[in-house]
């Protein structure tokens, strides 16, 4: 597990600001939400204009997740009221891209290790998943991918909150000796994208829920047509 920390690890959470009392409510009873919620595996997309609060909402969001997964640990017979259900014995993740915090804040290769981290901080036992992929080398970014996959294929219950994926490298540079040949020298995150999205299939052991916040982009609004999608400023009026 420690070959996967690096530092700032969450220097970007840490930094944004804690929501504001009584903001932030529209989203647990919003359509898109509850529909994200209700399904087995499934993908949310949050747009939002910049200064539109993406960051603060995606810290709003983890903190909820988390409470209600304690809680129904705590209480497993409390009953199916509102958000105890998606988090119900499930593992809660994030990682907040950051322009502001160099390559390490915008890299792929970051996002994957911190989530894979936190998953193993949970649950031990979901080493035994990873363990093949530890043993081959390095953690390059092609590891990294089958590791996760690995992962959620295994029907593990996940919730995955990816803030400011606008911020994320447009392409990152293959290491020739870390095993992540394909066509070209680059990693596109079209490329990234697309493979997120392949985590998220009903015909697989899948339990994993994710929801993405980023400003409009035109890769990312063509890699999540067909998602959950949430556009802020035309959702969050009560907090305006």
């Amino acid at each position: 597990m420690a070959s996967l920390y690096f530092d700032q690890f969450h220097t970007r959470r840490l930094q944004v600001a804690a929501p504001l009392e009584g903001t932030n409510q529209w989203l647990w009873s919003h359509p898109k939400y509850t529909a994200w919620e209700a399904e087995r595996s499934s993908l949310l997309w949050i747009q939002g204009k910049p200064g539109s609060g993406k960051s603060v909402l995606a810290k709003a969001i983890v903190e909820r997740l988390k409470q209600h997964t304690e809680t129904s640990r705590e209480f497993p017979n409390s009953g199916t009221s509102q958000g105890i259900q998606v988090a119900n014995a499930s593992h809660v993740a994030d990682w907040f891209y950051s322009g502001r915090s160099g390559r390490t804040g915008q890299s792929h290769n970051s996002f994957i290790r911190s989530i894979l981290y936190q998953l193993l901080e949970h649950d031990a036992e979901i080493f035994r998943f990873c363990r093949v992929f530890y043993r081959a080398g390095s953690w390059s970014l092609k590891r990294l991918r089958s590791a996760f996959k690995a992962v959620v294929q295994s029907g593990i219950p996940i919730l995955c909150v990816v803030d400011a994926l606008d911020e994320s490298l447009y392409r990152q540079f293959k290491s020739p000796d870390s095993g992540d040949s394909s066509d070209g020298e680059y990693w596109h995150r079209p490329n990234h994208l697309t493979w997120l999205r392949s985590l998220i299939n009903p015909q697989n052991r899948a339990r994993t829920k994710i929801i993405i916040l980023s400003r409009p982009a035109a890769d990312i609004e063509e890699a999540m047509e067909g998602v959950f999608h949430i556009v802020m400023q035309q959702a969050n009026g009560p907090d305006i």
